[in-house]
């Protein structure tokens, strides 16, 4: 790899999701504070939207870490995969709370009377869901069924949904009108915005503690900033591939070439970013 050329500690554009990058360059921390104020609330149902690749999981993993840097108040349940059947969700969510999984028939009521007890325990359960527009109508149901109990006016549990935009074409079908109602606040994060890029890729490489002049080029900034769209885990996959190629050259930066070429291999870039960085005899 290239960590020791380039004297980094860790990959600073990893496609795989971690709070320790979350940045606040686009909306994110602006919904990571509209979350936490929103799960202190008595009533929760709440969904993020995004584009894939925009940063959803990143956020999601931020929520749960604070969440559990709390545990004398709440108690955060994460399903990375979201269940296909009911009986899954409630298998998942007991496994979480250390409910013996037989008899399965019973299982829904040892979690409610579960959530009873955290509940006059003080405890406040959150249930956040990655990549929900693969969930089944059937298990929206029972998430609607969860969202419903109460114990002393306040819900036994708060549910977090992270999806795709096409989510909200699930929800709005005639069975799960109910659903849509209870819905408390909707979120849509968006892409990191041109002029912030160059700060994206520099703050990621600090984070690795990198040192020294900028690592990316001006022209290689422009470049990878237009050819993204804003998608972080576009940027991520561009630049590493861009660094990649600079560290196989034996260069020090990476240049406006490395990111092309990047580009070029990369199908979910915009090709026409090249095009429009070349001189018009060029094209």
């Amino acid at each position: 790899m290239y960590l020791r050329h380039f004297g980094l500690t860790q990959s600073p554009f990893s496609e795989t999701p971690s709070s320790q990058f979350f940045l606040e360059l686009n909306n994110a921390g602006i919904l990571f504070r509209e979350l936490i104020h929103a799960v202190n609330q008595p009533d929760g149902f709440m969904i993020v939207l995004g584009e894939p690749g925009i940063g959803k999981s990143t956020l999601y993993r931020k929520l749960w870490k604070a969440l559990l840097s709390h545990k004398s108040r709440y108690i955060a349940l994460t399903l990375g995969h979201p269940p296909l059947t009911e009986s899954s969700l409630y298998a998942s969510i007991g496994q979480e709370l250390d409910i013996a999984r037989k008899p399965a028939a019973t299982l829904r009521d040892r979690v409610l009377k579960k959530l009873e007890v955290l509940a006059g325990q003080g405890k406040h359960l959150v249930l956040l869901i990655d990549e929900a527009q693969a969930i089944p109508e059937k298990v929206l149901e029972a998430l609607l069924f969860l969202s419903e109990q109460m114990q002393n006016k306040r819900k036994l549990v708060q549910i977090v949904l992270f999806a795709q935009p096409e989510f909200t074409e699930k929800i709005a079908r005639p069975r799960l009108q109910r659903l849509q109602e209870r819905i408390t606040l909707t979120l849509q994060l968006h892409p990191v915005k041109e002029h912030d890029i160059p700060q994206y890729v520099t703050l990621r490489l600090s984070k690795c503690c990198w040192q020294g002049d900028p690592l990316f080029t001006p022209k290689a900034i422009n470049l990878l900033a237009k050819a993204s769209s804003g998608v972080p885990r576009v940027i991520n996959v561009l630049a590493h591939k861009a660094m990649m190629l600079a560290y196989g050259a034996g260069e020090s930066s990476v240049g406006e070439t490395h990111v092309t070429t990047a580009i070029t291999e990369t199908a979910s870039a915009d090709q026409s970013s090249i095009k429009a960085g070349l001189p018009w005899f060029s094209r």
